[in-house]
């Protein structure tokens, strides 16, 4: 690494989190395939079910090319069904995202979009292509078809969220481009997203695309509506401790300002999105060129940096994501990397406002320093899992916490980062599937909030939506057999279709009991949102990377020097035996990278060969259990009280 960038950006192996999203991408591990060599296929290569998984599993590993020859393998089983088609669409996605193939990504979605029960995701698709290549029309157009394809509530949801989307993106693209005026009528968009909103409580998404509407169109109610709603402060909630004073001020400025509002309003209102680490929204105002005061403005030493942030934000997120690209093909080199932190360090420096007329010299220190002050930037450059990326996103929680686990404790810095320049290498090459949700050090224990966003309205929808129950339920039962085949030959291999089991379990019995305590309609929505929203950061933050905390502590106790895979299996077992709801989060273990190369992978593995025989040793306390089949598809017969137990056995801290 150049040493100018290793002092200014930090190296680090960090100790990662892998947040499972519920679609079927999953965990990490560095693998390639020859050019020549034949993939092997289970079952002869003509299970369309089983040669899914595998393609999953490959995908999981960035293994791009022996992913590719299973799905090719999926579309040459004859007749085409739901199986050959999903293979289509996940071809065409292939061939955009990893390869800018853009006709040959439609050749694929076309044939794709001919089985009815996939047309939607397939539109859907089109609409995510057509939006990276900023073709805005042709994104609307996918998500109309979408619209009109979909049968499945979050189909649906999807497809309106892609159309306001292109509208709302290409606004804020020709505002970013030059201050332009806007030249699209976006009120009906205006007016859709206000209904999602509201129908869609917590949806981050759609309270952020409401917010760049709402200042587009100068509606200043509207906008602190969707503000709270996106940081979670509406109902009476207080703000994220780093942005509390941002929200008091634009609790103050919003509910009177409309269109285009005084100069002394407007200078507060771009300073507090600034400062609530909003960066392309504080520019959408301040480059709004309608205002008579507009061009004073804009020269305004706190303005103009940030607009110039907001710009450097966008052009390093795209740098950063082709690198990305380029090292799936195996092309990408450390070095193009470093070189592109280095000269947006350097671009942006002249563009900050300093007391003297002086321009300092910029060192690492102080660069980083201005970054942290100015914007709240927490920035990691190194290796993680295997691969050398950034982590760089914006800190709006930075509060103390006690982790305690047994009779370990340990003081830690809670941090949470919001609007991601850069998640790493696999949260890009997972394709919105699995991301990394977090690291801890012996001090910190840092959350990336996107990581976590939308997974607990799809939870809510998994639940209770009769069609996505259907669904679950029939894709569940066609795994529970391959699992049980799996399970006969290797009783430690990944299971599916358990895995999707004890999940859908898990947010029954949390669906139920929220039920019991009286709770109906939009309260009975709101209240498993937020449940399901603590359960999951209980379990993966507080509970996993606690531990990782707790295990780096100074003292006799510390292992900070073990492998990492030792590492990760006890901040598994803790992320289980501290769990509010631990059906929820077996996910990240029982996973398609058990047995793999990679920390995670290895860990998951172990857990499993304990799991085995704690069952068999525990059989007649378990309600259910048939001796004669094999055991750890069982796993989902166990209670919670059971599943926390069999993993406190495998923990020496709990002996």
């Amino acid at each position: 690494m150049d040493r100018w960038v290793r002092s200014l950006f930090g190296s680090t192996s960090m100790l990662l989190l892998i947040v499972m999203q519920l679609s079927a991408f999953g965990c990490n591990s560095k693998a390639t395939q020859s050019a020549n060599a034949a993939p092997h296929f289970a079952n002869g290569g003509r299970d369309t079910v089983v040669l899914l998984r595998e393609a999953a599993q490959a995908n999981y590993s960035h293994n791009i090319l022996l992913q590719k020859q299973i799905l090719e393998r999926v579309i040459s089983i004859q007749p085409p069904s739901h199986d050959t088609a999903d293979a289509e669409r996940l071809l065409g996605r292939m061939c955009w995202r990893y390869e800018k193939q853009y006709d040959q990504a439609y050749v694929h979605f076309r044939k794709a979009m001919a089985t009815k029960d996939v047309a939607a995701a397939t539109w859907l698709d089109v609409a995510d292509m057509e939006l990276s290549r900023r073709h805005y029309e042709d994104a609307g157009n996918a998500a109309d078809a979408a619209l009109a394809a979909a049968s499945l509530p979050l189909e649906k949801l999807g497809a309106q969220i892609k159309a306001a989307q292109a509208v709302i993106d290409e606004a804020l693209a020709e505002r970013l481009a030059g201050g332009a005026a806007q030249t699209k009528e976006i009120n009906g968009t205006f007016t859709s997203l206000r209904r999602l909103m509201e129908a869609q409580p917590g949806m981050e998404i759609i309270s952020r695309l409401f917010l760049q509407a709402s200042l587009l169109v100068g509606d200043g109610p509207a906008a602190l509506a969707a503000w709270r709603a996106y940081f979670r402060a509406d109902g009476g909630a207080p703000a994220p401790g780093d942005i509390t004073e941002a929200g008091d001020s634009l609790s103050r400025l919003l509910p009177a300002w409309r269109e285009p509002g005084n100069a002394e309003a407007r200078l507060a209102l771009i300073c507090a999105l600034g400062d609530s680490r909003l960066f392309r929204e504080a520019a959408l105002v301040a480059l709004d060129p309608r205002p008579a005061f507009a061009t004073q403005l804009q020269q305004n030493p706190r303005v103009r940096e940030l607009v110039a942030y907001a710009r450097a934000y966008d052009e390093l997120s795209a740098r950063v994501d082709e690198y990305y690209r380029q090292t799936l093909l195996g092309k990408g080199k450390p070095k193009v990397l470093d070189a592109i932190m280095k000269e947006t360090a350097e671009k942006l420096w002249p563009q900050l406002a300093f007391p003297s007329p002086k321009l300092p010299d910029i060192s690492p220190d102080r660069f980083r320093e201005e970054m942290e002050k100015r914007f709240g930037a927490v920035v990691t450059l190194g290796t993680s899992a295997g691969y050398y990326d950034l982590h760089m996103g914006h800190r709006i929680v930075n509060e103390e916490r006690v982790i305690k686990q047994y009779a370990r404790q340990a003081k830690i810095h809670f941090i949470v980062l919001d609007s991601m320049v850069s998640n790493g290498f696999q949260s890009w090459a997972w394709d919105n599937g699995s991301q990394h949700g977090g690291s801890a050090t012996s001090e910190a224990i840092v959350r990336v909030r996107q990581a976590y966003s939308g997974n607990a309205l799809y939870a809510w929808y998994s639940v209770v939506d009769e069609a996505v129950r259907a669904k679950n339920e029939e894709e569940s039962q066609k795994a529970a057999e391959i699992d049980r085949q799996t399970a006969e030959k290797n009783p430690t291999a990944y299971m599916g279709g358990l895995k999707k089991r004890i999940y859908q379990q898990g947010l029954q019995r949390l669906l139920d009991r929220l039920k019991a305590s009286g709770l109906t309609g939009k309260q009975l929505q709101i209240a498993f949102l937020s449940e399901y929203d603590r359960a999951i950061q209980e379990s993966t933050i507080f509970a996993h990377e606690g531990r990782h905390a707790i295990d780096q502590q100074p003292g006799p106790f510390n292992i900070a020097s073990s492998k990492s895979e030792e590492l990760e299996f006890r901040a598994k077992l803790s992320q289980v035996a501290f769990a509010p709801e631990p059906r929820l989060i077996l996910g990240s273990i029982i996973d398609a990278n058990i047995g793999d190369s990679t920390p995670h992978g290895q860990a998951n593995l172990r857990i499993m060969k304990e799991l085995v025989p704690w069952m068999s040793k525990h059989s007649k306390e378990i309600q259910g259990f048939d001796g004669l089949s094999p055991i750890l598809p069982q796993l989902d017969k166990l209670t919670d009280d059971q599943l926390r137990a069999a993993f406190r056995s495998m923990d020496p801290l709990a002996r």
